[in-house]
């Protein structure tokens, strides 16, 4: 396996400091360029921040700015906070940048620039023939201009918790804990491609908790739910939609009080195709599961990650967090984050004996060791406070991107 290191850390040192973190400023999303030149970062503000690969494939600030503002409902009475979901970047056209960020109720497609300085001259000639020269400086002036805004309508309880671009680049997709919506660029409005919609409020129901887009199949795309259901859907006229295949693997936790933790437990936090489109990753709070599209009886591995946190359940009164999944880039590793600024990559390659485990345990944060062997020393609690929530692999190198609270750790392989 290969040996993990740190190499860059961005976001101001709190954990030496013990200082306190706004809420604005944690990382809510992350997500790698296509190409993996740029890497954007989101934040419970509003705020988008785009680094961009510099020397020695290092990456340096590039441009922030302000995506979304907290606003008033004034149809339902209710306040849409600034929090930015998710953000994604498109194929790159003409050297210019677009990328689609969102929060509960608004999508919005940005286009990004890099344009040199520019001085225009007037020659010493009669007014008629003066033609201004223009000269470029290397200084360079980056702006943000908002193209598009997508407006979600929808009942107040449902708010957006992903969205996906097609491979076709065209149209994307967008989903809610009700329905799932498909948006084309060129187009004003949505379609209705899957509704969960209950007739009756009494009727127990499945919400839907994340969706993603086949990576080279544009008819495909799949969506988890908060039972801990994997479903893969087509949306050619003869499918219209409906589910070709579901997955829902055996489950390790069963409350025997109820079905809130077990639900609560086993929803699916984030799905992710792999490079070539036949496997999918699956994520719920206790494990990572891969899947064959063309298997559906069981998962082909199980990766568990919080079985040890079982016994914490009951009594731990804050949220869990939500914890997402990656693929790296030839589908051969796999990472999820953790609790207690943990994160572990799992080899998918490499055989697994006890004196070479298949799996790393890393910790985010600035001070060593930052491997680790098991997520609990004895008497020791999970910090539930500081969850590595986001986690990201370059789409073509071994560079990682992981985020605790409001810092951004890029880690790379030690030669």
């Amino acid at each position: 396996m290969l040996d993990w290191r740190l190499r860059q850390i961005f976001g101001p040192d709190t954990e030496t400091n013990n200082n306190t973190v706004e809420n604005e400023d944690i990382v809510s999303c992350i997500d790698f360029e296509p190409s993996g030149e740029y890497l954007a970062a989101g934040d419970n503000g509003g705020r988008v921040v785009v680094f961009k690969m510099r020397q020695e494939n290092e990456y340096g600030f590039f441009h922030e700015f302000q995506s979304h503002q907290e606003e008033s409902d004034g149809t339902h009475s209710t306040t849409v906070p600034e929090k930015i979901n998710q953000v994604k970047f498109l194929k790159r056209s003409c050297g210019v940048l677009y990328l689609l960020t969102t929060n509960d109720k608004k999508i919005k497609l940005w286009k990004m620039s890099e344009i040199k300085s520019r001085t225009f001259t007037h020659p010493n000639k009669p007014y008629c023939q003066r033609i201004p020269q223009v000269t470029y400086g290397e200084d360079t002036v980056k702006t943000a201009t908002l193209k598009q805004t997508f407006t979600y309508s929808s009942l107040p309880e449902s708010n957006i918790n992903s969205i996906s671009l097609n491979s076709d680049q065209e149209s994307f997709l967008s989903s809610d804990d009700r329905q799932i919506n498909w948006w084309k660029f060129s187009c004003e409005g949505c379609f209705n491609i899957m509704n969960r919609t209950p007739p009756d409020t009494d009727i127990c129901w499945d919400p839907i908790t994340c969706a993603t887009f086949h990576p080279q199949h544009c008819h495909i795309f799949a969506c988890g739910s908060e039972h801990g259901l994997v479903t893969a859907c087509d949306l050619r006229q003869s499918s219209c939609g409906t589910p070709v295949t579901s997955f829902d693997g055996p489950h390790t936790f069963h409350d025997p009080r109820g079905g809130f933790f077990t639900e609560l437990l086993h929803s699916i936090n984030d799905l992710k195709f792999s490079s070539n489109g036949r496997y999918i990753l699956s994520r719920d709070f206790l494990s990572m599961k891969i899947w064959d599209l063309s298997m559906d009886r069981e998962p082909l591995k199980t990766v568990h990650l919080h079985d040890h946190l079982v016994p914490y359940i009951y009594s731990h009164y804050g949220p869990f967090g939500k914890f997402d999944c990656s693929f790296n880039c030839d589908s051969t590793q796999i990472i999820g984050g953790m609790h207690s600024r943990l994160f572990q990559i799992y080899s998918l390659s490499a055989p697994s004996s006890d004196h070479a485990p298949s799996f790393q345990m890393f910790r985010a944060r600035r001070k060593l060791p930052r491997k680790v062997h098991q997520p609990l020393a004895p008497g020791e609690e999970p910090d539930f406070d500081h969850i590595v929530s986001q986690v990201a692999f370059h789409p073509s190198r071994n560079i990682l991107a992981v985020s605790c609270s409001n810092n951004l750790f890029m880690f790379h392989p030690h030669c």
